[in-house]
């Protein structure tokens, strides 16, 4: 009977060990938790404020200037915050059909200038979608943006 005692009592001071432990490890969780969100919110606001500074820039800029580089820098500085937000949450990995999506990228971007479109076959890859589109509506919009200068619209081929 003794040895019975000695052994539930083993187990209740092994079972109390590893409580402890699991408080010690759901505590430091909880402080790496507390600081990652406490450096997001930092990031966040020095993005706000460098945001703020840069569109006063180009505000005196485009006072100062008359073509659309100005322009172009204020639409770049409004889309900062949507990429801003891709990049804090997390990533929602799954099959991306990339022709599908280079397709909805095409003719987003039809309006932008005549250019004839030649697409071979993409794959389907796993990854982010809302990370993967504005990669690729940037990629062909310079693809676009690039064969204007081409001359004649059959010389103008995004491939």
């Amino acid at each position: 009977m003794l040895e019975t005692a000695a052994y539930h009592l083993a187990l209740a001071l092994e079972r109390a060990g590893q409580m402890r432990d699991l408080k010690a490890r759901r505590l430091a969780l909880e402080d790496r938790a507390q600081v990652t969100h406490a450096s997001q919110q930092a990031q966040a606001a020095f993005g706000e404020a460098t945001l703020r500074d840069l569109r006063r820039e180009v505000a005196r800029m485009e006072a100062a200037e008359t073509s659309g580089r100005a322009q172009t820098l204020l639409h770049r500085l409004d889309d900062l915050p949507a990429y801003t937000e891709l990049a804090r949450r997390p990533l929602r990995q799954r099959l991306v059909s990339l022709m599908t999506l280079t397709l909805e990228v095409r003719e987003e971007l039809e309006g932008e200038g005549h250019a004839q479109w030649h697409l071979g076959e993409l794959p389907a890859v796993r990854g982010d979608r809302e990370l993967l589109r504005p990669v690729l509506h940037e990629l062909l919009h310079n693809a676009v943006k690039f064969s204007r200068d081409r001359g004649s619209p059959t010389d103008r081929r995004v491939e």
